[in-house]
């Protein structure tokens, strides 16, 4: 039996962010199920709430929304394409249950094993060809230095 989610306020947040994107999540969902395998930058961002842009996470609530409902399983991560993950349904990604159990008892390695060491491969590989892939320096301003918050000053 699932316990609910909304333990902890993390989760409480993630149900409130699916509750005023439904619309949101439908275009997600349907994008993927046209067009799937796609990035998250090929989505178009329609979230219902408008933030401000944070140095970290940008302005985007695509990946928000894909990483709740990979949670749930509802989407998952097929591959990667330049570093970067490819999502797809998770009808298409993840094994149906009886063929998991399947491989579970042949191999007798569990599924998320064997997902886990194929990403593990996949990342390998792309580090392999990083040279063949080519993004633009960042032309932008650097970041000023942040003190770390865990490091106490030793002045005197």
């Amino acid at each position: 039996m699932r316990r609910r989610r909304d333990k902890y306020a993390w989760e409480r947040r993630g149900n409130e962010f699916l509750r005023t994107n439904v619309a949101f999540r439908r275009y997600v969902l349907r994008e993927l199920e046209r067009r799937g395998p796609l990035l998250a930058r090929e989505l178009e961002d329609r979230s219902a709430r408008k933030r401000e842009k944070h140095r970290w996470y940008g302005s985007r609530d695509v990946a928000i929304m894909l990483e709740l409902l990979h949670g749930r399983g509802v989407v998952a991560i097929v591959g990667r394409r330049g570093g970067q993950r490819l999502w797809d349904l998770g009808e298409r990604g993840y094994p149906e249950p009886e063929i998991a159990v399947r491989i579970e008892k042949d191999s007798w390695v569990s599924v998320d094993t064997s997902r886990r060491k194929q990403n593990s491969y996949n990342s390998a590989q792309a580090r392999k060809r990083e040279g063949e892939i080519k993004v633009a320096p960042y032309k932008g301003k650097p970041l000023e230095p942040q003190p770390s918050p865990h490091v106490r000053s030793t002045t005197v």
